[in-house]
């Protein structure tokens, strides 16, 4: 098997790279714009990843393609929200299950518990997981193995900067509702689980300091300057108490360009209020740094 990962990079995200054996897929949904597949694929340390694939119609292949991750407490169907928007103009969308949600869920586990070094081993296995992604669309004969991006929600952006730090083969990143500096968030977010830990921490005697080394490696600010030279999109909410503001403008001021940061009014379930404009947002994005296509000036 090869061993993947880049040069300098800590050995916690080098993996086997599996063999892409033919994967049985599923045919959920078929509609006048795409087809939804339903597939599992090899993972490292053996790990089976439920995922959906949606491949657009009406368009000639190779197909540019994203790859998903959802929110805290979401699941890999959560993209079917927005597949409509993507096949339209299309993308592929490849999204998968977080360590311990959807299809992973495991009763009594979960990402953001009190068991500390429990959760940094479910975000590497995710991030892992997510770089395996990769290599399914790399290898997908109706994919453009060249045209790969990454797009994250809360939770799933904190991942997705790691993800697109140490693998050269995404070409962009779009973060909705994004932040980093998990000190800060675990001191400010009004999360339920986050106060849990947050009460944890004090009740046991334990430094923020010494929680923030612990978790140093799947910190997002020590990533975010190797996503460059690959432009980074952030939508972020003005009156998000999850994702606090100020996590949000810590990564964007730590990474580098060619980057964007937009701010809606609004909390952090944004990605909800299509009237808002992220989906299409995100989409010019993709156009731009995809397909080459010029971003309309909007008034």
């Amino acid at each position: 098997m090869e061993v993947v990962g880049l040069k300098g990079e800590t050995d916690l995200f080098f993996y086997e790279r599996p063999k892409m054996s033919p994967q049985k897929t599923l045919l959920m949904k078929e509609t006048d714009r795409y087809n939804l597949y339903k597939l599992r694929y090899e993972s490292t340390g053996c790990v089976e990843v439920p995922a959906l694939l949606s491949v657009p119609k009406n368009f000639p292949p190779p197909y540019p393609a994203l790859l998903y991750l959802h929110y805290y407490r979401g699941r890999k169907e959560s993209v079917e929200l927005f597949i409509d928007d993507f096949s339209i103009r299309g993308y592929a969308i490849l999204s998968i299950d977080i360590e311990y949600h959807g299809e992973r869920k495991v009763e009594g586990k979960d990402i953001l518990s009190t068991d500390l070094a429990s959760d940094k081993d479910a975000f590497i296995q995710t991030i892992i997981d997510s770089r395996t992604g990769l290599d399914l669309l790399e290898n997908h004969p109706l994919i453009d193995r060249e045209r790969l991006a990454l797009l994250g929600v809360s939770l799933g952006s904190l991942i997705r900067v790691v993800v697109c730090a140490v693998d050269e083969r995404v070409k962009t990143v779009v973060l909705v509702v994004g932040g980093g500096d998990m000190g800060v968030i675990v001191r400010k977010s009004s999360l339920d689980s986050i106060v849990n830990i947050r009460k944890f921490i004090k009740d046991n005697g334990i430094d923020l300091k010494d929680l923030e080394k612990m978790w140093s490696s799947i910190e997002p600010l020590r990533h975010v300057q190797k996503i460059f030279p690959r432009p980074l999109l952030m939508l972020n909410g003005t009156l998000d108490t999850i994702i606090p503001p100020e996590s949000s403008t810590r990564l964007f001021e730590k990474a580098r360009g060619p980057k964007r940061i937009k701010w809606y009014r609004g909390g952090h379930n944004i990605i909800g209020n299509r009237s808002l404009g992220l989906i299409e947002e995100a989409l010019s994005w993709f156009d731009l740094y995809l397909k080459g296509k010029k971003i309309p000036q909007r008034r």
